[in-house]
């Protein structure tokens, strides 16, 4: 599942579908974002003093509240809680760093320098096309993996 914040309002039930439908031993993926903005540095604050950290950030937390469906999946720690509600066991939790730079993600998962999206395309291309785009900027993200074990 991916890229579903917004769009749920009750994960727990979310996950305990999943948990019913995959056999036992089997397993899901769930890789999530969310618009809100983090810095290492403290150059992206959400105290308001910037535009990005404050007035942004501030737009999507005010909108989930209003629609019912959170867009701070990942500062909520919504998917984490859920999971174990629904009796998944050996869930593992892995954080990527995603960066500004334009088709850094690319980068980090070929091992090649990417500087715009019709030369990527046109490799791509010539490379069979065997990676979509999305599934190279959903790995970026955080996924869990978590498995239905009854044995």
């Amino acid at each position: 599942m991916r890229y579903l914040f917004g769009a749920i309002r009750d994960w727990t039930a979310l996950f305990k579908e999943a948990y019913n439908a995959v056999k036992p031993g089997g397993w899901v993926e769930s890789c999530e974002s969310e618009p809100m903005t983090h810095s290492d540095d403290g150059t992206v604050t959400n105290d308001g003093s910037t535009a990005l950290g404050g007035t942004w950030d501030k737009m999507f937390i005010e909108g989930g509240k209003a629609t019912g469906c959170s867009l701070s999946v990942l500062t909520e720690d919504l998917q984490m809680k859920a999971m174990k509600e629904a009796g998944f066991v050996d869930i593992q939790e892995t954080f990527y760093k995603a960066s500004e730079e334009p088709f850094h993600i690319i980068t980090v998962l070929t091992g090649r320098t990417w500087t715009d999206p019709v030369r990527f395309m046109a490799q791509r291309s010539q490379d069979g096309g065997d990676r979509p785009v999305c599934e190279a900027q959903s790995r970026i993200r955080p996924c869990w993996l978590f498995t239905n074990d009854l044995a």
